[in-house]
């Protein structure tokens, strides 16, 4: 069984920025606020765990990582839908005390306070403990309200482009957080969103590299162990990425031996110039028992409907300006099922493998190209040829990697 260090007690509070755990006396509110927001963000957490919609924990980063927490996603979240319930009567435990602090004139008691929020939040036993994977879908789910897609660039017309939007928060505690004598608004500030998100967005970046860190020693690989280590590990400002290539090989590996099912979702352009797909098709592939390291392509049943799935969507465009038939579409997912999972293995080896780095920051790039790793460099052309590159698109480019249920594919929401 994959055994990873999960149980490691976090704390609600861990997410607040440093200037709301060090405010004092009348400012304390304001800190109370904030606090009080992040808790309602985890009910929300919750209830979309409840509810299945594992798409809304489709973070945006930035760190070009989001294939590492769509496999923890997929590892946790049966485990922790059945563990909701003692996080919930946290919350509401946390929701009481401060409603009873509240009840008082609250100018008058926080001007007496002396002590930080931080000291505050523990003296009066507020601050809701969390395991690590409940901090992590925590943050994932903010970072995934948090954004909003548009439309791709000309210049990289395949590539999806998701923006940041911190203000797309407000409405989790809007008309909910607490409100006090004199306050003006009944939410928080704009400006403390945005730092949130920073933060979230840090912390999880972290958390990322060392989740794929901990898989990597699970499957006792030990070039995989080698090339997930910090030796290969770059940071860029707040965020930090290992090499997409070799984090691929690992989710693959442990999705395997996790039995983790992987959903290829691609959409038809006629045109690689065209932003809107005309249509789509979807091939689900599950872990063949009878086969070491082997995939099967198989059709959505009753007793796989509810699993947890890696979904792996891309584009396909042969550029010939006119839509595939349906027996074009059939031999599609022949070649597909055939190259599976080398597509996403050479789709990994086509992009950079890092974070595009500031004027001036070095290159990381030549770290892998120095490296002049055979497997990496077969990957890289095989993605060209066969056309699973930014290049040349005819047969899958992986632009986005992302947890939903196989329901949402049988209901026809994807």
């Amino acid at each position: 069984m994959n055994i990873y260090e999960a149980t490691q007690i976090c704390f609600l509070s861990q997410l607040l920025p440093e200037k709301t755990l060090t405010r004092t006396k009348g400012m304390l509110k304001t800190s109370l606020r904030e606090y009080h927001f992040l808790i309602f963000a985890m009910e929300k957490t919750i209830a979309a765990l409840q509810e299945g919609k594992l798409d809304k924990f489709d973070a945006l980063v930035g760190d070009r990582a989001c294939e590492i927490r769509t496999l923890k996603i997929a590892m946790i979240a049966p485990t922790y839908l059945n563990l909701v319930e003692s996080v919930q009567i946290k919350i509401m435990d946390a929701k009481r005390k401060i409603e009873e602090i509240t009840s008082k004139n609250m100018d008058e008691f926080m001007r007496k306070i002396e002590q930080t929020f931080q000291d505050f939040l523990n003296e009066k036993k507020l601050d809701v403990s969390l395991t690590k994977d409940e901090l992590f879908l925590l943050m994932t789910y903010i970072l995934s309200v948090a954004k909003r897609v548009e439309l791709s660039d000309k210049e990289t017309p395949l590539r999806r482009n998701d923006m940041e939007a911190h203000s797309k928060l407000e409405d989790i505690g809007k008309g909910k957080v607490k409100k006090f004598k004199g306050d003006k608004e009944d939410n928080v500030s704009f400006s403390f969103l945005g730092e949130l998100v920073k933060r979230s967005r840090s912390l999880l970046s972290e958390t990322s590299v060392q989740f794929i860190q901990e898989q990597a020693r699970f499957i006792n690989d030990q070039r995989l162990m080698e090339m997930c280590s910090d030796t290969y590990k770059v940071a860029f400002d707040t965020l930090v990425c290992l090499p997409m290539f070799w984090t691929y090989k690992t989710i693959l590996a442990v999705a395997l031996k996790e039995e983790i099912p992987i959903v290829i979702l691609a959409h038809f352009r006629a045109k690689v110039s065209e932003i809107q797909s005309e249509d789509k098709e979807y091939i689900l592939f599950i872990p063949d028992k009878q086969s070491v390291a082997s995939w099967l392509p198989i059709s959505i049943t009753t007793d796989v409907l509810k699993k947890v799935v890696i979904v792996v969507q891309g584009v396909v465009c042969s550029n010939e300006g006119r839509s595939l038939s349906v027996i074009e579409k059939m031999e599609w997912k022949k070649a597909i099922a055939a190259d599976f999972p080398c597509i996403i293995l050479a789709g990994a080896a086509d992009h950079d493998q890092y974070l595009n780095p500031k004027p001036g920051g070095g290159n990381p790039e030549k770290l892998i190209a120095d490296l002049r790793d055979e497997e990496f460099e077969h990957y890289k052309s095989l993605a060209l040829e066969k056309g699973f590159s930014e290049e040349n698109p005819s047969l899958f480019f992986i632009q986005h990697v992302y947890p939903d249920t196989l329901s949402s594919f049988e209901r026809g929401d994807k």
